[in-house]
């Protein structure tokens, strides 16, 4: 990686930034889903709050907008997050800049996510999880539209890394300044 690269990198905005944009892709297909599942609409965000409100959020004498506004804020914590942790792995992994190739690793990124979250950790703390369709809401929905978007929003992070640096270097032949 060249030296003029790593300057223009920021890893931690672009890792949060990739994943908030990949999160947002993520929580409206998770609900698109759940209402093609015949389940109500924004049942993601009020099970994603149960992680921070316990089981009761479910209840529906529970505050609807309570569940629903933690839900999409604990979702956008969550988001940015593992959006810096899946940049972090790229820059310590040193995996390929390409759209492609960082696309594929958001995928498998998004499986494994799936597998931790939903196979290993939800069984054991967040049995509410299990009202999520595991195909659905689980694999498809990890790996599509958090997993690959995220990698291709980091992937868009990178090639506007590589147009500052090209800008910048017009900029340096044509007027002698940086």
């Amino acid at each position: 990686m060249s030296d003029q690269r790593q300057e223009n990198m920021h890893p931690i905005a672009d890792g949060i930034l990739a994943g908030l944009g990949a999160g947002s892709v993520f929580i409206v297909a998770q609900m698109i889903i759940s209402a093609a599942l015949s389940k109500p609409f924004l049942d993601p965000l009020r099970i994603i709050s149960t992680m921070l409100l316990g089981r009761q959020a479910l209840d529906p004498s529970y505050s609807f907008a309570t569940a629903v506004v933690v839900g999409l804020i604990f979702n956008i914590v969550l988001s940015g997050l593992f959006g810096l942790i899946f940049v972090f792995i790229l820059m310590v992994t040193n995996a390929p800049t390409a759209s492609g190739p960082v696309i594929a690793w958001g995928f498998f990124y998004g499986i494994a996510l799936w597998l931790v979250n939903f196979c290993i950790i939800v069984p054991a703390v967040f049995p509410q999880f299990s009202q999520f369709n595991q195909f659905w809401n689980g694999f498809v929905a990890h790996s599509v539209f958090y997993g690959a978007v995220l990698g291709l929003f980091t992937a868009l992070s990178h090639s506007r890394a590589v147009e500052t640096d090209e800008l910048q270097m017009t900029k340096q032949r044509r007027y002698g300044y940086r």
